[in-house]
């Protein structure tokens, strides 16, 4: 069940060549992390709301039915849905497999990783022209 709800939170994308959450080594993740049994409880509590909405397994609904299950957990227990999807990001996005895939690579986006485009700083222009519209500090208040 924890791979089909990776793949509910990040079903990847083949455009981008980011693969599934499936696809990383999560349960290293939660042992170096230790966070098994927070994974455990939200698992059980999405187990819990497919029997009470559906009555069904998890596993049986497609993914809209999911992710509305993965939403109303979000609602029931909201430290326990941060913590464990802040986990799943985390795992997932320093994946080295994951990495490799997205256009970006695995530099920091600046000062010296990706580059960016020069700005267009004449668009201040105006501002600066305008001259402050501050007030000094000793000025009283009319």
């Amino acid at each position: 069940m924890l791979n089909l709800v990776l793949d509910t939170l990040l079903p990847g994308d083949e455009a981008l060549h980011a693969p599934p959450a499936s696809s990383i080594d999560f349960a290293a993740y939660q042992q170096r992390f230790g966070i098994e049994q927070q994974v455990a409880d939200f698992l059980q509590g999405l187990s819990d709301l497919a029997q009470q909405h559906h009555a069904q397994r998890f596993e049986a609904l497609d993914m809209e039915q999911r992710l509305k299950l993965v939403d109303a957990l979000r609602r029931q227990d909201l430290r326990l849905f941060t913590s464990v999807v802040t986990h799943c990001l985390r795992a997932y996005y320093s994946s080295e497999r994951v990495l490799r895939g997205l256009p970006s690579g695995a530099v920091p986006p600046f000062p010296e990783g990706n580059p960016m485009p020069e700005d267009d700083w004449s668009l201040l222009e105006p501002v600066y022209l305008r001259g402050p519209i501050d007030r000094p500090v000793d000025t009283p208040l009319k």
